[in-house]
């Protein structure tokens, strides 16, 4: 399992750095990059959700479908208690007190990675019910990323305001034929067209979110105190402070593999790096300050989770086996 662990970590790693080395050249970033972002985030994305959906729909009710409920409100839960901590330590740790951009350093530390890196991790390391539950995860951060995240980059507040985004009319299309039972009668065609796209999703997912990383102006980037601050509490004590919960935590009644990857897939959401979404929200509502700040705090973030990751998932296949 640690093999597992290592070569799916690994490969989301390479696929990361690949994209971050293909787009380097000005002129390819400028011209592909935006249309191939606008593809996987609203086509390749969501069809990813309108195959598995009801794929996988049947075993995870007979599993049990009360973990779909449990995973959307675990992540409005993940979000407060991320937000209620980013804001407690900004106000009252005098090493953050003087943080060059408290708005954008407390959203990094509130809205993680949800989808992109959980997702394709799980898909090797668990159980397949596993990530459909998580997918409840995902469209509940999706919902309440977009309804907070722009308004509050902008600087109105952190009031709610109900986003509608392909992702999430995925995410319902595909529930939606999982809960009727109807993706049997979509021709024969069109449904092993959306398993070829399930099965490279998440990679070109992955590439794109390395050549997001690579749009980060190189002139802007500059260490800054606070970011050590920031993996050393978020991506370190936090995430071990789940892990400790999540060991002591009774699953009854979930067999040895199911119970794993359930409670692996929480401690994902608490170990992974701030949502890349952010980045592209601060382009285009923020400023060129933010978005200097925010891009490399999330590139340091993010070299910094190529070894938290694995480490903290290698430390629950110990703890949890």
């Amino acid at each position: 399992m640690a093999f597992d662990i290592i070569s799916a970590v690994g490969r989301l790693v390479l696929l990361c750095i690949f994209g971050f080395i293909v787009f380097q050249p000005v002129a390819l970033r400028s011209r592909l990059l935006s249309p191939l972002v606008f593809i996987t985030i609203n086509v390749l994305f969501p069809l990813y959700f309108v195959h598995h959906f009801p794929t996988s729909w049947a075993d995870a009710v007979d599993v049990g479908g009360y973990w779909m409920v449990v995973f959307f409100f675990a992540c409005v839960f993940y979000i407060a208690l991320q937000a209620s901590i980013g804001r407690l330590l900004l106000s009252k740790l005098p090493a953050l007190k003087k943080v060059e951009h408290p708005r954008e350093y407390l959203a990094m530390f509130a809205m993680q990675n949800a989808g992109y890196i959980p997702l394709p991790i799980l898909a090797v390391i668990a159980p397949r019910v596993v990530l459909l539950y998580m997918f409840f995860f995902t469209f509940a951060f999706n919902l309440l990323f977009w309804s907070f995240a722009v308004s509050y980059i902008q600087g109105h507040g952190s009031g709610f305001r109900f986003r509608m985004n392909v992702p999430m009319i995925g995410m319902a299309a595909g529930l939606l034929f999982a809960v009727s039972g109807t993706y049997g009668y979509v021709p024969e065609f069109l449904r092993h067209a959306l398993a070829l796209n399930a099965s490279v999703a998440m990679d070109l997912v992955l590439i794109v979110l390395g050549g997001t990383l690579a749009s980060i102006p190189r002139d802007s980037l500059r260490y800054r105190p606070e970011f050590a601050w920031f993996i050393g509490l978020r991506q370190v004590a936090y995430p071990a402070v789940f892990l400790l919960v999540l060991w002591l935590l009774p699953l009854p009644g979930l067999s040895g593999e199911l119970e794993w990857g359930i409670r692996v897939a929480f401690l994902l959401q608490a170990v992974t790096p701030p949502a890349t979404n952010l980045l592209l929200v601060t382009k285009e509502y923020g400023t060129e300050e933010q978005v200097n700040y925010g891009g490399s705090m999330i590139l340091y973030s993010y070299m910094a989770s190529a070894l938290t990751i694995p480490a903290f998932l290698i430390l629950a296949r110990l703890l949890f086996a």
